[in-house]
């Protein structure tokens, strides 16, 4: 059956403008640039990962910048996507991985595996792209086994322009998220405490230990080459 509701049609906007993006993207957004930056981003993720390998799921992969890298850690992934040319740009990056992701369609809202299927649920720059962020924090811990991670990496915005504009009848669809109980005040992708209203909606969606910590090594090599970009990633825990 055909989903023909207006969400759905939202959606479909939203894959084709990120499988128009594969191409059109600079190094460093969407795949490591070199070696040193790879180093970076190994030594700043694995103390947040479990030393054996595991089953690990990353929610809208892009062109598996994250999940490659959880690969070269030792882990089971699986990336989804649904921006067709992400994935053919994915699967290309993994050509001589020794342990490649399996890189597959599905929506990061709705991953198309069963529940307590995976110990850790990953995203690097995708909560701001969600049109209800609240379903889908609450759709990945169903698919954690108890005392799983979620592992969600973000930008501290340092300017305005976000790079990827989308369209305005897209964007007055993204909710602004409350970075409290209160709910006064919200936040946007583009406003510097983004990153602690999705710590704030990971709370409320039932995670605990919610954490957000500075990924040092990474931000050390995105000022040894003159970037503003600071990277901070959030973790939390299913109950056990």
């Amino acid at each position: 059956m055909s989903d023909d509701s207006p969400a759905s049609g939202l959606q479909e906007q939203l894959s084709t403008f990120w499988s128009g993006r594969a191409a059109s993207r600079p190094a460093g957004t969407m795949e490591v640039r070199n070696d040193e930056e790879h180093a970076a981003w190994m030594e700043s993720l694995r103390p947040f990962l479990p030393s054996a390998p595991v089953d690990a799921l990353d929610v809208g992969t892009g062109q598996g910048f994250l999940a490659l890298l959880l690969a070269d850690l030792g882990h089971r992934v699986i990336g989804v996507d649904t921006a067709a040319g992400m994935l053919e740009a994915a699967r290309g990056h993994a050509v001589n991985s020794a342990n490649p992701p399996d890189f597959r369609l599905g929506n990061a809202m709705y991953p198309p595996l069963q529940p307590a299927s995976v110990d850790v649920v990953s995203n690097r720059q995708v909560v701001w792209t969600l049109l209800d962020p609240a379903q889908a924090f609450r759709n990945w811990l169903a698919l954690l086994r108890p005392g799983g991670i979620v592992l969600s990496v973000h930008l501290r915005q340092n300017a305005s322009s976000t790079g990827s504009q989308y369209p305005d009848e897209v964007k007055d669809r993204l909710p602004a998220l409350p970075i409290d109980a209160t709910g006064v005040v919200k936040a946007t992708r583009a406003d510097r405490n983004y990153p602690d209203a999705v710590a704030h909606l990971a709370r409320e969606t039932g995670f605990l230990d919610v954490v957000l910590t500075s990924l040092a090594a990474v931000n050390r090599y995105e000022e040894s080459i003159g970037t503003d970009r600071r990277w901070l990633v959030l973790t939390g825990k299913k109950p056990t």
